[in-house]
């Protein structure tokens, strides 16, 4: 549950930026590959995951890598639809980073202020 919540906060905050508000506690992040990524890292992360969503065929690896530290990740959209108008996309993400490692699949839809994970409100 944690990996998968970790997967979900890293698309969530750093790309798909949606419209909740936490209230969760975070301190698991300390373990979590995220918890090391610095400003260079989240640029590469982010174009990594607009160039998977945006341009990608399905299967279609897009790895990132910040050659100044080592962290890193790729993202794979495994699958595309439309769902009530919108076009979805299941995102595989795999992230690593000081030692750490984690992956997960989420679906994500395209609403006009962005990509968010299915789901959530358009607001």
């Amino acid at each position: 549950m944690k990996k998968t919540f970790v997967s979900m906060l890293i698309l969530m905050g750093s790309y798909l930026m949606p419209s909740l508000g936490w209230s969760y506690e975070f301190n698991f992040l300390i373990d979590s590959p995220v918890a090391y990524y610095n400003d260079q890292d989240w640029k590469l992360y982010k174009a990594a995951a607009k160039e998977a969503l945006e341009n990608r065929k399905n299967g279609s690896k897009v790895v990132w890598q910040n050659p100044a530290n080592g962290h890193g990740g790729y993202f794979i959209p495994l699958n595309t639809e439309k769902k009530k108008g919108l076009t979805c996309r299941q995102l595989k993400i795999f992230s690593y980073g000081n030692h750490r490692t984690d992956g997960s699949t989420f679906e994500v839809c395209k609403f006009p202020s962005g990509w968010k994970i299915a789901g959530d409100d358009e607001s």
